[in-house]
């Protein structure tokens, strides 16, 4: 009676373990292997992707560590299909950086891990397979699939040399993408709207009462909804932030922040800002802006902001209009000149910085300038240097910034022709390469194209001119 008593004890354990082994996605005989065999464990669950980042022009993917595993195999998918992009060896080694990006494209990611074993060890587990739940509306299935087991297990003869089998474990289907961050689109004293982002689970909106300050939770907002209602945590000089964010097993994860908003420059509604610029700012016909920085700009000053631009567009472009309308320039308060781009591109010659010859780029400028002092005398004037770009007409990820044109200027040729004449004649330059919000570290992520820049990028770009315009007294009501 007790041998019978032990031996009905000794099976519940056994079954009782087995059905955790498949309740917890693992192999049937994980844990007969650990008291059965004196083996190491070779059956695994399926890793978990947990986070991934943004460094250096690169997506750094962690997952979780799966013990006593031969390694583990990264998946990619751009468009419905999964592609198989790295194996790596060590379970230790749960980590991974993906070069091979394009700027502009959205990347979903998932990891499986994968153990060699004996085939005769791989018989062994498929004796096991047997303890699988079984569903009598899935009998049929159960079948086929035992049919399958046994086709596979014939398969791997074994005579003198036991050869390995790589086993892989199942991987999450779903996968992991990276969070591109909220953009805020309106601020007012009593609300705050931004951008929904795609596959996340909610937003966290922060405050902080001055620029060095530790950001403080408000609240978190469902992953449905775009707008919080300030309320009583309104105050002109706080600055304000939204991120978003998406969340695993054991943490949150969180996207970068759309901050250094604030309503403490809202005061220039008289103000008008004219800007003159190309493709940059409203993008071209495949990648059309649906926000930009002007835009960013109009929100925190509450400005007028007036914007000329458009695909190819290039400063001999602007000296075509203004020498046709001798009103072009009246009625603003600040004009940016926006332009240069497009003129590295079309092979223009710099000249020299006292040029009036309006076919070089220093000459163009001049007659700008001159045109300004003569319709609008008491506007101030801004250089918008070009922007940071990693393409040359075909040739992608290329500094623009080193790389020359076929008139043997680079990109910053004509950034600089810009800082030089800015301060020959006294024109406040906004230096796109000095504030670094697009630059050689990060031209994948916040650009669509490896130019034009993310909405993202857009508002990063319109919080730092906002600053810029603050800081050099720019900002007026005068008309």
């Amino acid at each position: 009676m007790k041998r019978r008593i032990g031996k009905l004890i000794i099976f519940l354990f056994v079954f009782f373990l087995v059905e955790i082994a498949l309740y917890n996605n693992v192999f049937a005989g994980e844990i007969l292997s650990k008291f059965i065999f004196d083996w190491d464990s070779i059956f695994f669950v399926k890793p978990k992707l947990e986070s991934i980042t943004m460094y250096n022009n690169q997506f750094m993917l962690q997952w979780e560590q799966i013990d006593n595993v031969d390694g583990y195999i990264v998946y990619r998918k751009t468009k419905n299909e999964w592609e198989e992009i790295e194996v790596i060896k060590g379970s230790s080694n749960n980590w991974y950086f993906d070069k091979d990006i394009d700027a502009g494209k959205n990347y979903t990611y998932t990891v499986s891990a994968y153990k060699k074993v004996k085939q005769s060890e791989l018989q062994e587990i498929n004796k096991y397979k047997k303890y699988k739940k079984e569903d009598k509306k899935d009998k049929k299935k159960k079948d086929k699939d035992d049919k399958k087991e046994k086709d596979r297990s014939e398969t791997y003869k074994f005579g003198k040399k036991d050869k390995k089998i790589k086993l892989v474990s199942r991987k999450d289907k779903i996968g992991l993408s990276y969070i591109i961050g909220p953009v805020i689109t309106k601020l007012e004293s009593y609300s705050i709207k931004w951008q929904q982002c795609k596959g996340v689970d909610g937003y966290e909106v922060s405050y902080r009462d001055h620029v060095d300050a530790g950001w403080q939770k408000i609240c978190n907002v469902d992953k449905d909804q775009n707008v919080y209602h300030i309320g009583g945590m309104y105050k002109k000089e706080r600055y304000y932030r939204v991120r978003a964010y998406y969340e695993t097993e054991d943490k949150k994860v969180y996207s970068i922040g759309d901050s250094h908003i604030s309503l403490k420059d809202k005061n220039y509604e008289e103000c008008s800002i004219l800007f003159e610029g190309d493709d940059y700012i409203k993008g071209t016909k495949e990648n059309k802006s649906k926000f930009d920085y002007t835009k960013r700009i109009k929100e925190l000053t509450d400005a007028k902001v007036t914007v000329h631009g458009k695909e190819d567009r290039k400063l001999k472009d602007l000296v075509k209009k203004v020498e046709k309308d001798k009103d072009y320039f009246k009625g603003y308060n600040i004009i940016c000149i926006a332009l240069g781009g497009n003129d590295y591109l079309d092979n223009v010659k710099i000249g020299n910085v006292t040029d009036t010859n309006k076919k070089t780029f220093y000459g163009q400028l001049n007659y700008i300038l001159k045109k300004i002092e003569k319709q609008n005398k008491e506007a101030k004037v801004v250089f918008v240097t070009p922007f940071y770009r990693n393409k040359y007409k075909k040739k992608e990820n290329v500094n623009c910034y080193t790389l020359e044109n076929d008139e043997d200027y680079d990109l910053n040729d004509y950034a600089e022709a810009m800082r030089v004449l800015g301060k020959y004649k006294g024109v406040h330059v906004y230096d796109s390469e000095k504030e670094g919000v697009i630059n050689v570290d990060n031209v994948q992520f916040m650009t669509k194209d490896l130019i034009h820049p993310t909405d993202f990028a857009h508002g990063k770009i319109g919080c730092s001119f906002t600053s810029f315009l603050v800081e050099c007294e720019l900002l007026n009501n005068d008309i």
